[in-house]
């Protein structure tokens, strides 16, 4: 994502920033799970640009036993989850993370900025990495 938005964000005055990914280096996931992470997090990062109105965004990610959880956080205007019309891309994020067997969620207040995490289990396939190497 960061060589792909790297440029764009550099035109626009977004700051985009990314922690701990090389920690992932080592867990091999398959393609249609790296491709529904890859999918759900651009749909993410073009909602921060079209309606945040942010100047930083950090993308984040923790690895922890057979756990993983990314965040990307903006540092917009935010919004008020309750009052917000769910359009196509938070319910595309929704379904792929239910496609990944994981729970993706959205903290917001207006004025405040938003903070969308995905949160799954890769345990049972990073084991079958291992016992492949």
């Amino acid at each position: 994502l960061k060589d792909s938005y790297n440029e764009f964000f550099s035109s626009i005055g977004i700051s985009f920033q990314v922690k701990n990914v090389e920690k992932s280096d080592d867990i091999k996931l398959p393609m249609e799970y790296k491709q529904n992470l890859l999918l759900m997090f651009k749909e993410a990062i073009n909602n921060a640009i079209k309606h945040s109105a942010c100047k930083k965004i950090i993308l984040e990610a923790f690895f922890k036993n057979d756990l993983i959880e990314i965040i990307l956080n903006d540092d917009g205007v935010g919004f008020e989850l309750d009052r917000i019309e769910y359009g196509n891309g938070i319910k595309n994020m929704k379904e792929r993370a239910k496609k990944l067997r994981g729970n993706i969620k959205f903290e917001s207040e207006a004025g405040k900025g938003t903070r969308i995490i995905f949160s799954g289990k890769i345990g049972r396939l990073n084991r079958i990495k291992t016992f492949l190497d």
